[in-house]
């Protein structure tokens, strides 16, 4: 399998306050592969995906994406991928189809317009604007302006944060056909069940150290080589987190 993400010894340190956000992490994503960033509150996991996407400088160490590096080869590099943040509200006197048409601007060549919104089940709503959108709707919105490109990776912070049971099964299922196509996903989510069903390996992170990386099934049997919890419910990802971390993950908390 051909290496998409390579990080080695990745170091944040902000200036002004000395907070090390991110403190000497490697991993290796491959292509087809979801990746999972999963951590607490001021973990690292937004600031090392800001930095891969070219958003933010790194202190130290190194990263490439496809064999390149912002420094060298950004533009290329902005070809190649596509991107969801958690926080999307530039676009709400947009109408769906323009946002789509936007993004797709700024490729050389895209997925057509109509097909990508039926196959994102926007096709009604392509003439609404984009307040007028439930979450569920936005998020399918902003997956669509993410993938009109055709890119190989695709960055996911936070994608279905606050979205209700069957929106964040919907997509779910969107990602999962991504990466039948060979698109690369990386994904930082506070939902155990939605890493356990989407990611092919993961990065536990607490205080900008990886502290557990690896497929899920195989965190979960290191973490609990013995039963921790007695049949019919087996030990969890969420269970995994609350050992390691200390502190349990619900749809209630919010984190950064």
């Amino acid at each position: 399998m051909t290496t998409v993400i390579e990080v080695n010894h990745l170091r944040k340190v902000y200036k002004r306050t000395g907070k090390v956000a991110v403190d000497d992490i490697s991993f290796k994503v491959e292509e087809g592969q979801c990746f999972g960033l999963l951590g607490p509150n001021g973990a690292g996991k937004t600031t090392t995906l800001e930095i891969l996407q070219g958003l933010r400088s790194a202190t130290s160490g190194e990263v490439t994406l496809f064999g390149l590096n912002w420094q060298k080869d950004e533009v290329k590099l902005r070809g190649l991928m596509g991107g969801v943040m958690q926080h999307n509200n530039l676009y709400e006197k947009l109408k769906v189809r323009e946002c789509v048409e936007l993004f797709a601007s700024f490729y050389p060549s895209y997925t057509p317009i109509n097909q990508l919104l039926e196959r994102f089940s926007l096709t009604e709503k392509k003439e609404a604007w984009l307040s007028e959108l439930s979450g569920g709707q936005k998020q399918r919105v902003f997956l669509a302006m993410a993938v009109v490109g055709q890119p190989k990776l695709v960055f996911l912070d936070e994608p279905t944060t606050g979205l209700d049971p069957t929106s964040r099964q919907e997509f779910w299922h969107i990602i999962k056909d991504l990466k039948a196509s060979g698109t690369c996903v990386m994904l930082t989510t506070h939902y155990m069940d939605e890493a356990e069903f989407l990611c092919d390996d993961l990065a536990i992170i607490n205080s900008g150290k990886i502290i557990e990386s690896g497929a899920p099934s195989d965190i979960i049997n290191r973490t609990f080589e013995t039963p921790v919890i007695k049949e019919p419910r087996k030990a969890t990802l969420n269970d995994v987190f609350l050992k390691l971390t200390g502190s349990s993950i619900s749809k209630e908390e919010s984190y950064a």
